[in-house]
């Protein structure tokens, strides 16, 4: 390890002790296992506060932040030389299985972490920037060279996670989880970065493990968090650079913590708050889970006032309420577009909280806690709260799944638009990836629990209305993409735990009627069968390592490219792929990416290219193929790789692996020519066109059918040009009629089954500068209807071998 890597691991080690330091077990009524997360959780918390301050300002040096963790070390170290007693543990067998499980579990995400780099999702726009950030110390993004703010190029598509704004790009999402990434890499590079959140997937099990032990026994405790540690959603989040995991850590503290009954009540109650302000941070769809916990609160004071007085949670307010605020203001202020974007359902959670606090505070007043706690107490109220439960659960479940109009997706552009959104299969969905038993035990056991906490466990109230509440929003609408593993993400910080946790309580109060001998048999079969669904789900996606080697390939790529020129991106999926962003944040390469299928970008990129000469060459990143036969240039670098993949599925979860190519080219273009050129066998960026079939191989040459009507617009490059020639290689079994308009004529031409070549010219020649559009009108037919023995169904026109654009006499 270098010096600089040394420095910066002191941070991390520092985590524990600081932890220790401000958050004592003691005072917190936890020991065991739930020391661990508390703990490292609490130094998290603490450590996060100078970290995404100097992030902020521009001053992050991650050796610094590392040798601040070494002098906390030191000190502690100091003050404890004499005094240091280690925590007497008397682990139980249970205890045994369980951190042997965890272990196992932790080898599962730490051995195959996803490579997130060209994902385009936002795993690579956190990795990205956890690595710019480590780089350059900064979290505002500047243009690449030749791009200026308020003056970008037509056709500008901009890097994905971050928005066009002056002076600097501004990047999405909360910047907290980011900063830790750049930590990491610091100590480890990209390897140590990719794999933060498998460290905290176990810690974040533990505290789940936590609130599990105050509703079931240990042993079933330690089933139900091992059946989540191998649940196929959180082991790929566990392998990806995303927040849920930390999300989830902070979130299930908090929520120990509100369960907790021993130790400080106003000092455990206050680092709750604590917890859930970071968690805030971390995610911003966090700030729905405060309203939800202040219900709870004021319901748990209304019906308990003796020993749980609203009062009681003014330590969790006081800590919780100014963080949550400070982090909506962070997001207003340092991600505005993004906060802008959300601003509907901000605006409601902030209704929401406003209404939940004036509850909270109009509850303190005797007439209006004796008529609320008689309400929610009194027998119809249960039961019509129970049977609203148990009507919207069997809806969700069984109706609204069938009944139409189904909701549709609206995004403009992707390949899902207009098709049928998962909102409706919303619990479906997650029966998917726990069982149908979890679910419904889980749905049960909830609203049991929560029956029994509003007459005579008021302290359950916090959490069993978050879990609720938290439940419903995601059971109605995810609001995100269906395809699986990426709708299951929501559901990984609160309500799959959740789900699992109730699903053991609901099958414990099943299982706890057996006689005990019975009752042992029935926790075998029990295990086996989550075994079995954990199997099920997870197989192949426990053993996959998703797009393994593709940072190594750009690394290698970026590595030949330097850094002196800015270079032109064009990318088959539109410039919104998966290289630019990478290439600018993790490898610092100017690369401006243009949107060569859409008529803005295309000119754009036109224009630039243009401009390329021998003595003024153009530099082009891209991932069409090598020999586009409009340019004349000179490879730079090019890099390719195959890597595997789970395919995204809109039936959970993804059970299918396949293999896709990594595939990059940088050139040097020094002309760009239109005239005297082939085209049209093979689609090509430069050429708009419309009408044509798959390409297909005959031999070394390419060709392609038409399917009737085939259009082609290209620009005059190197012109002026006196007509189009035409070859093409069928047209037809019997032959066809064709029609060719070229520059706004017709020519009539009868085209014999073994093919036709012929001219047609401009009059006048058409000069450099204009663009030519040919239309092909022909005569179709189906293989499968004439040719015996074809199973071809396809709309077939002619056969295309190749156009060109022919030269003017000088």
């Amino acid at each position: 390890m270098t010096l600089t890597q040394i420095a910066s691991t002191g941070v991390f080690v520092a985590l524990p002790i600081i932890g220790y330091w401000v958050a004592p077990a003691g005072r917190l009524g936890i020991a065991g296992w739930a020391m661990a997360p508390v703990t490292i959780a609490a130094g998290l918390a603490v450590a996060s506060v100078p970290l995404l301050g100097l992030v902020v300002l521009g001053l992050y040096r991650p050796e610094l932040i590392g040798l601040g963790g070494w002098l906390v070390v030191a000190l502690w170290a100091f003050r404890t030389r004499r005094s240091l007693r280690m925590p007497r543990l008397r682990p139980s067998w249970t205890d045994g299985v369980l951190f042997i499980g965890l272990l196992v579990a932790s080898g599962l995400y730490l051995a195959l972490p996803a490579d997130p780099t060209i994902t385009g999702r936002d795993m690579a726009v956190y990795a990205a920037l956890g690595t710019f950030i480590a780089e350059h110390g900064r979290l505002d993004v500047p243009y690449p060279v030749g791009v200026t703010p308020g003056d970008l190029p037509p056709g500008w598509v901009g890097f994905a996670g971050l928005y066009d704004t002056k002076p600097t790009q501004t990047v999405q999402f909360g910047h907290l989880f980011p900063a830790w990434l750049a930590q990491a890499f610091a100590l480890g590079g990209f390897d140590a970065l990719i794999r933060l959140n498998a460290v905290l997937a176990p810690l974040s099990a533990l505290a789940v493990h936590t609130v599990a032990r105050t509703l079931l026994p240990a042993p079933m405790a330690a089933i139900m968090t091992l059946f989540l540690a191998f649940n196929a959603g959180q082991v790929w989040v566990a392998r990806n650079t995303l927040t849920e995991i930390l999300s989830q850590l902070l979130i299930w503290c908090a929520f120990a913590l509100l369960l907790t009954p021993g130790g400080s009540s106003t000092f455990r109650l206050a680092w709750s708050g604590v917890f859930i302000s970071v968690a805030c941070f971390v995610r911003i769809d966090v700030l729905i889970v405060l309203p939800l916990l202040v219900l709870g609160m004021t319901l748990a004071g209304a019906t308990d006032e003796e020993r749980f007085g609203v009062r009681r949670y003014v330590p969790f307010l006081a800590t919780a309420a100014p963080g949550a605020f400070m982090a909506a203001a962070y997001y207003a202020v340092f991600s505005e577009p993004y906060w802008s974007s959300l601003s509907v359902q901000l605006r409601l959670i902030g209704v929401l909280t406003a209404a939940a606090g004036i509850l909270y505070v109009a509850v303190q007043l005797p007439p209006v806690r004796s008529a609320l706690g008689a309400m929610v107490r009194s027998l119809p109220f249960l039961a019509l709260a129970v049977t609203a439960t148990a009507s919207l659960a069997i809806f969700a479940y069984f109706i609204r799944p069938h009944l139409e109009p189904f909701d549709l997706l609206d995004s403009p552009g992707h390949r899902l638009d207009g098709t049928r959104s998962h909102v409706e299969d919303a619990m479906v969905n997650l029966a998917g990836y726990v069982g149908p038993p979890v679910v419904w035990l889980g749905i049960s056991a909830w609203t049991c629990l929560t029956t029994i906490a509003l007459r005579r466990w008021p302290a359950g109230l916090p959490v069993l209305l978050a879990i609720g509440g938290a439940s419903a929003l995601y059971f109605w609408n995810q609001s995100i993409f269906p395809d699986h593993f990426w709708a299951i993400r929501r559901f990984i910080p609160i309500v799959m735990p959740a789900m699992v946790v109730l699903g053991g309580v609901g099958g414990w109060f099943v299982i706890r009627h057996f006689p005990a001998r019975a009752r042992v048999l029935v926790v075998v079969i029990l295990v086996l069968a989550l075994v079995a669904q954990a199997w099920r789900a997870g197989t192949p996606a426990f053993f996959v390592p998703e797009r393994l080697s593709t940072h190594g390939t750009l690394t290698s790529f970026a590595s030949d490219l330097g850094t002196d020129v800015p270079f032109l991106g064009l990318f088959s999926r539109g410039g919104v792929g998966p290289y630019p962003l990478p290439l600018y944040l993790m490898f610092d390469v100017p690369v401006i990416a243009l949107h060569p299928v859409h008529s803005a970008g295309r000119a754009e990129a036109l224009r630039r290219l243009r401009q390329a000469s021998p003595d003024a060459p153009v530099s082009v990143i891209t991932d069409f193929p090598l020999d586009d036969p409009f340019f004349t240039s000179n490879v730079i670098a090019s890099r390719r790789t195959a890597f595997e993949y789970m395919p995204r599925t809109l039936e959970p979860p993804p059970a299918f692996v396949a293999e896709s190519t990594l595939s990059l080219t940088a050139k040097s273009i020094t002309g760009v020519r239109t005239v005297g050129v082939r085209f049209g066998a093979s689609p090509s960026w430069l050429v708009e066109e419309d009408g044509f079939h798959e390409v297909e191989a005959s031999g070394d040459r390419q060709q392609r059918w038409t399917d009737g009507t085939a259009m082609l617009r290209l620009p005059i490059i190197g012109g002026p040009a006196m007509g189009v020639r035409i070859d093409l290689g069928s047209g037809g079994p019997n032959g066809g009629g064709l029609i060719v308009r070229v520059a706004g004529k017709d020519q009539h031409v009868l085209v014999p089954a073994g093919g036709w070549t012929g001219v047609v010219e401009f009059d006048p020649p058409l000069q450099e500068g204009a663009f030519v559009e040919i239309v092909l009108t022909s005569d179709t037919f189906v293989p499968a209807t004439v040719l015996p023995g074809s199973s071809d169904t396809r709309q077939l026109g002619v056969l295309i071998h190749g156009i060109e654009l022919m030269a003017s006499p000088p």
